[in-house]
This record gives structure tokens, C-alpha cells and sequence, in this order.
């Protein structure tokens, strides 16, 4: 089987959107360079040109294709014959599971419920998930379920 590693964070590339983020930031060191030449130098002109600033920044780096969140941990999904692990989000946290200590799989249409050799019930939920994505996951589970991977996991469709 093919394995599948999908990086939840990234997002296609955005010329306007860096455009837009190097005109912020130019604008944010020009007002407070015009202000200070004015002796109008204020504590609100300087928190009104780190907001620019900062929102440069972000859009800047957003239109890289790069996810601000992936500093913050990132979102993946990674699929492979030993094992399965998904982080839905940036906040949320990594399910990991091996292949060998999963007793049945029930793939709902926005989450999955994964029952482990233990008994103890564990619910994915994959509604923030792209629909392409959720798509890819669950032809994926599909297709293992039918290798011999998976041969003595219960694969349950909704």
C-alpha cells in the first residue's frame, strides 16, 4: 500500500497576498519614519504601526503557502502499514496508533471511531478537515482494510 503523509497546514501560494503584506510593512516603517519627523511621535502611532507590521508579517508569510498555526505544532496526517496517526488540528492533540492494537475501525462521515486491543473507544473528529481530505483518509482505511494489514480489524462504514 502507498503510504499517505499529508500536511494539514499547508495552503497554496498567494502573490497578492505577499504583495499586500510587503505594502504593510513598508507602510508601518514609513508612518512611523514621517511621524517621527514630524515630532507627532505617539504611543498610538507606534502601536498603530506594529499592527501593520505585524499584520504584514502574517500576510506575507500566509502567502508563502505557510500556515501561521504550523508554529504552533502544525496538522498532519500520516498513514503507513505500521501504523496511523492524525493531529486534526494545530491545537488539538496526535492520536497514534499501531496497526497491531487497533480491534475495529467505524468510519462515520465527519469522524472515526477507533476501538483499541484494550477496549477503550476513540473518536477523531475530521469535520475540520478539508472534504478532499477526508475523502483521501477514508479510501485509504478502505483500501487497508482490504490488504493484509488489516486483516483482523472490523472495518465499519456509515
Amino acid at each position: 500500500m502507498k503510504e499517505l503523509h499529508i500536511d494539514l497546514d499547508k495552503k497554496k501560494k498567494s502573490l497578492p497576498k505577499k504583495a499586500y503584506g510587503i505594502l504593510s510593512v513598508i507602510f508601518s516603517v514609513l508612518w512611523i519614519i514621517i511621524q517621527y519627523n514630524d515630532n507627532n511621535l505617539s504611543l498610538f502611532n507606534i502601536i498603530y504601526s506594529l499592527y501593520f507590521l505585524l499584520l504584514g508579517i502574517s500576510f506575507y508569510y500566509d502567502g508563502l503557502g505557510k500556515s501561521l498555526s504550523s508554529l504552533f505544532g502544525g496538522a498532519f496526517i500520516d498513514l503507513t502499514n505500521e501504523y496511523f496517526k492524525i493531529k486534526p488540528s494545530t491545537f488539538s492533540k496526535i492520536y497514534s496508533f499501531n496497526w497491531d492494537k487497533i480491534k475495529s475501525i467505524k468510519i462515520g462521515v465527519v469522524n472515526i471511531e477507533i476501538i483499541g486491543a484494550d477496549d477503550k473507544l476513540h473518536k477523531i473528529d475530521l469535520s475540520t478537515l478539508d472534504y478532499p481530505v477526508v475523502i483521501e483518509l477514508k479510501q485509504r482505511l478502505s483500501e487497508l482494510s482490504k490488504n493484509t494489514v488489516l486483516e483482523n480489524i472490523q472495518l465499519i462504514k456509515n
